[in-house]
């Protein structure tokens, strides 16, 4: 069971048996209206360098030099003294410092018990993270009607329709992710649209909701017997849906590559690894892949991954659609 539809397509290529159960809200949803105010939220542990607080006082700077009456609001923990290494291994206060960023316009609310308060006062989520689970604080803060801009994570497209509740924006894309938040906090008309339909999608997450498709799975495999209709019943309910196959298979070749090119350059790491490992599967696997590089080259090997991919990816996304 996964919380995003791009997980289980992901799963299925190995797995057969992979469905979507989303996680459900935190909050109720909120009575939605306009946001007047030009604050900017981000929520989460700021000391992981996952979260990328680098990316969000980047982008923050851009922001003000279109809406110099921008506010942030950093809602989680952070140590503005943490070296930080997407920094030049400089701390948050040196990263403000050197930005010209004013403290006045940046709320350090650090750990809270009443997050909601916050989101209240936001008119846009700001989410720069290399990689989200799920990405609960888009869902958070679309219950008090306030949209995203995210950069890309495979599966975010579940919480985020591009251009109506918020925006995807590429990794590293931070001039685009400062011009999406700026035409949120300046186009007040765009900012209600995207307040409603933030809180409509959230709607999608409500607990009841998901909670009857959990009860739904322990009822089917609790109380029916036949496998083949007790996995036709799962299947229908609970199957995962991938709109566009072609990008999703390239996502997926994109991601095997980058994993692929890392353990043929970590090779004496490799050897070692699969003289102990208990997987055979897997050293065959690796074995043939470097054997492929060697003999036909690293191009046509990519090639052909990716044909097979695409191939195996375009068939399950049909199957379950």
């Amino acid at each position: 069971i996964w919380p995003l539809n791009f997980n289980a397509a992901v799963s299925s290529l190995t797995n057969g048996k992979s469905y979507v159960i989303q996680n459900p809200n935190t909050f109720k949803i909120d009575k939605v209206g306009a946001k007047k105010s030009k604050a900017i939220i981000a929520v989460g542990r700021f000391n992981d360098y996952i979260k990328r607080i680098d990316r969000i006082l980047s982008v923050f700077k851009l922001v003000q030099d279109r809406v110099p009456e921008s506010e942030l609001i950093l809602v989680g923990e952070c140590d503005r003294n943490k070296k930080n290494k997407h920094f030049n291994n400089k701390s948050v206060n040196e990263m403000i410092s050197e930005l010209g960023l004013d403290e006045n316009n940046i709320v350090f609310a650090g750990k809270v018990n009443n997050v909601d308060e916050y989101y209240k006062k936001a008119s846009v989520l700001m989410l720069t993270s290399e990689s989200e689970g799920f990405g609960m604080v888009i869902n958070e803060a679309a219950c008090f009607g306030v949209p995203a801009v995210c950069n890309y994570i495979p599966g975010l497209e579940d919480l985020i329709h591009d251009g109506k509740n918020g925006f995807l924006v590429d990794q590293n894309d931070l001039s685009g992710m400062a011009m999406k938040i700026a035409s949120i906090l300046t186009d007040n008309d765009a900012n209600n649209k995207m307040s409603v339909e933030a809180a409509k999608v959230a709607a999608n997450f409500e607990s009841t909701l998901i909670g009857n498709k959990w009860a739904y799975l322990f009822e089917q495999l609790l109380t029916v017997e036949d496998d083949a209709l007790r996995g036709k019943n799962i299947n229908s309910a609970l199957s995962f849906k991938i709109e566009d196959e072609s990008q999703f298979s390239r996502l997926v070749f994109d991601e095997f590559n980058t994993i692929s090119a890392e353990l043929i350059n970590k090779s004496s790491e490799l050897e070692k690894r699969l003289r102990y490992s208990k997987l055979n599967k897997k050293k065959i696997y690796y074995e043939n892949l470097k054997k492929s590089i060697k003999e036909q080259g690293p191009k046509t090997t990519a090639i052909k991954i990716a044909r097979k991919t695409y191939i195996k990816s375009r068939n399950i996304v049909k199957k379950n659609n």
